[in-house]
């Protein structure tokens, strides 16, 4: 069996000022898109914008849970865009997130004996 030649061309890049604009226009398009989901479920898309936003970063203890939630995520990310700059697949990225969280866990509680409180945090 014969397999077809391929060539592999470099691509022209984008200008610089549509690199900078295609991320503001998915964020528009998803807040579109969004926002029609909401106002089929019968609800008001600003007042549900603005609970989402505001429970997120609208107070200090908002802001902090959205850090905690957001760092495991962020240090995977600079994990696999090292791995990507170094020209290694990584591909389980997220399987090794929560391979990790369990080893962790795993390791915190059964071999060390630390009060119960600390476990909790």
């Amino acid at each position: 069996m014969r397999f077809p030649k391929f060539r592999l061309e470099k691509r022209p890049s984008p200008p610089t000022w549509l690199r900078i604009a295609i991320p503001f226009i998915a964020i528009g398009i998803s807040f579109l898109f969004s926002a029609i989901i909401i106002l089929l479920a019968g609800r008001n898309p600003i007042s549900a914008f603005y609970a989402i936003f505001y429970g997120a970063l609208g107070t200090r203890l908002g802001f902090m849970e959205t850090l905690v939630k957001a760092t495991p995520l962020i240090l995977t990310g600079i994990a696999v865009s090292l791995a990507f700059t170094a020209k290694f697949w990584n591909i389980g990225a997220e399987g090794q997130l929560y391979a990790g969280a369990l080893a962790a866990t795993w390791l915190g509680i059964s071999h060390f004996s630390l009060p119960s409180p600390i476990y909790i945090f």
